[in-house]
């Protein structure tokens, strides 16, 4: 698979009023945010093109591990290249079926998405833009994990743990859940062995 482009760019954080400079930190937390949010969604997001290698099945549908499908460009099993096939809801559809368990069924695909949604540019900037504002002000590392000040009788507490906040630019679990949630394509019934 090709190196995957950032889900945001430097032109996204300018349109929201967000740092970009230096350059050279911007491209790394770019990299770095887009690289998570990826992680959490289990899914590479933007459009890409595999081939995937999966058992075959005696039904007439095989359901395809990812989304959206885009386009499906081949199909073979065995390396033997096959026809009569039709994409039907992110599944292939053949009037034979796949061959059987016993056998390998190739699909070369392009799924994602050519435009990366409005919303997951968004969170990438949030975070990439949080990540440029504490460089800039030299709290990558001072005061992480502050939860609360108090002026009288000075007091500070911290995160600890679980809860703690290493890094402004880290994706917090309610975040991760929801693109998990959101991308993961929930389960299929595809027939018994």
């Amino acid at each position: 698979m090709a190196e995957l482009k950032p889900l945001a760019s430097a032109d996204d954080l300018m349109a929201r009023g967000l740092p970009y400079e230096p350059a050279s930190l911007l491209g790394v937390l770019l990299e770095s945010v887009s690289a998570a949010v990826r992680e959490a969604a289990g899914v590479p997001i933007s459009a890409v093109s595999a081939t995937l290698t999966m058992a075959g099945t005696h039904e007439q549908f095989l359901q395809l591990p990812v989304s959206p499908v885009v386009a499906v460009d081949s199909v073979a099993i065995e390396g033997v290249p096959v026809t009569g096939w039709k994409v039907r809801d992110g599944r292939l559809w053949r009037a034979s079926g796949w061959a059987g368990q016993s056998k390998d069924v190739e699909v070369t695909l392009t799924y994602g998405y050519a435009k990366v949604p409005a919303d997951i540019v968004q969170l990438v900037c949030s975070f990439v833009g949080a990540g440029m504002i504490a460089a800039q002000d030299g709290d990558l590392v001072r005061d992480r994990g502050l939860a609360y000040t108090s002026i009288d009788d000075f007091r500070e507490g911290y995160r600890t743990g679980d809860s703690e906040i290493v890094d402004v630019t880290e994706l917090p679990d309610r975040v991760k859940n929801s693109l998990r949630a959101r991308f993961s394509g929930g389960a299929h019934v595809t027939g018994g062995y």
